[in-house]
């Protein structure tokens, strides 16, 4: 379980030798820091090998979350494949269409530990282009610049691992409603190894 670089990881996934609460335990481990993250998981980066990254996602039980999400719908700057280790997904992705629902565009920004959200002067027009339900075992793809959302099914939790590829320099597209305010912060603060185990409660 001690993956040292994307293609060793890359291979245990597609071989599905991965398991959840194992992962999390070599992270802990580690030493690697879980944070908050403004769409509602906690978020570990397993390496770092330029411009490939491998990332894990702890999605808490709908009863653990306390922040409404306002601003699900996003874009990367890197390409990403993901698996699902436990629990289920949904990954929803969008274009856009004049006919359809508008947002308000925002720019996300990166300090420190925090997110900012600054609402730009452009409104975009989505529909729903496809929706993909992802149980414990399946993988998926979102290439950079699309829109999507990913959601937790049933009340969860859920855990998935992310394989990312940089392919550009920002800024990340946030969508919002257009009565939304001005300006979102986030902090994305450390969680606790008390946090990380509630978070596995269930997986």
């Amino acid at each position: 379980m001690d993956y040292l670089s994307p293609n060793e990881f890359r291979l245990a996934l597609q071989a599905r030798n991965v398991e959840a609460h194992k992962l999390i335990d070599l992270c802990v481990a580690r030493g690697l820091p879980f944070r908050h993250h403004p769409l509602g998981f906690l978020i570990c980066t397993m390496f770092s090998h330029p411009p490939e990254h491998g990332r894990i996602h702890i999605w808490p039980s709908l009863n653990a979350k306390s922040e409404k999400i306002v601003c699900p719908i996003h874009d990367h700057v890197f390409e990403f494949t993901s698996w699902v280790l436990a629990g289920e997904l949904e990954n929803v992705e969008y274009h856009k269409r004049e006919t359809g629902k508008p947002f308000a565009m925002y720019h996300a920004e990166y300090t420190n530990d925090k997110s900012i959200l600054v609402r730009t002067n452009k409104t975009v027009n989505l529909e729903e282009s496809s929706r993909m339900i992802c149980p414990t075992g399946c993988m998926y793809s979102v290439a950079s610049g699309q829109l999507h959302e990913t959601r937790l099914v049933g009340h969860g939790p859920a855990v998935s691992v992310l394989l990312t590829i940089d392919k550009g320099s920002g800024p990340p597209i946030v969508l919002g409603p257009l009565d939304g305010a001005c300006r979102y912060e986030y902090h994305r603060r450390e969680a606790t190894l008390e946090e990380i185990k509630a978070a596995c409660l269930g997986i």
